[in-house]
């Protein structure tokens, strides 16, 4: 056997992390709905019941990116750190920026709204 695979030992399926994980991910879209939805903005400083409720949501959800990344550290501390992994994640977000700049300038030089 390799000395690599000696080392990753193989956890016992946990159903309540990935519960947590899931309700991590729904938390996240919420807090990006309250952020960019523009519910956040109808209800500043109004200091009614939809303000406390609002903003009490989005306090709880902000934990939820924290919880995410604690998650993803668990399951992911014992598998072996490849570099071409991290290279190929790289040349994937350079091409697709890429391919948006060149979609924003091409839009640009014909008016596209």
């Amino acid at each position: 056997m390799n000395k690599k695979n000696e080392k990753i030992k193989s956890l016992p399926y946990n159903a309540g992390i990935d519960c947590l994980r899931i309700f991590a991910m729904f938390m996240i879209v919420v807090t990006h709905v309250l952020g960019k939805g523009g519910i956040r903005s109808t209800v500043k400083e109004n200091f009614d019941l939809y303000y406390f409720v609002t903003w009490g949501i989005q306090v709880s959800a902000y934990s939820a990116v924290n919880c995410y990344a604690l998650i993803s550290g668990y399951v992911g501390v014992d598998s072996p750190y490849r570099y071409s992994k991290c290279l190929s994640l790289w040349l994937q977000v350079f091409f697709y920026t890429l391919l948006f700049i060149l979609f924003l300038l091409f839009a640009k030089a014909y008016n596209i709204p």
